[in-house]
């Protein structure tokens, strides 16, 4: 993958997942078939965070920990994206 890949996909799961806090907290009306395939897409969503936040975290490694990498503002991402999906599951919202 290029490195711009990880920062694009990171960005896509919070914009994702940020849609759908929003669409669960607001009384909006949504049809029955987007809400299907809303609830189809979130589970590979959740598998590609975990998955790019451990990829990601392993070539930080392998770039010795460089804080002006592609990786790290990936992870800053994937970071807040967990971080807002375990506040939201708390909340119940």
């Amino acid at each position: 993958m290029k490195k711009n890949s990880y920062i694009i996909l990171s960005s896509l799961c919070l914009i994702y997942f940020t849609i759908l806090i929003y669409l669960s907290f607001n009384t909006i009306v949504v049809s029955d078939l987007l809400v299907g395939i809303l609830e189809l897409i979130t589970i590979p969503f959740v598998i590609l965070v975990f998955f790019m936040s451990f990829l990601s975290v392993k070539k930080w490694y392998l770039e010795n920990f460089d804080l002006k990498s592609t990786n790290f503002y990936s992870i800053l991402i994937l970071a807040i994206t967990l971080l807002l999906v375990i506040i939201s599951t708390i909340a119940n919202i």
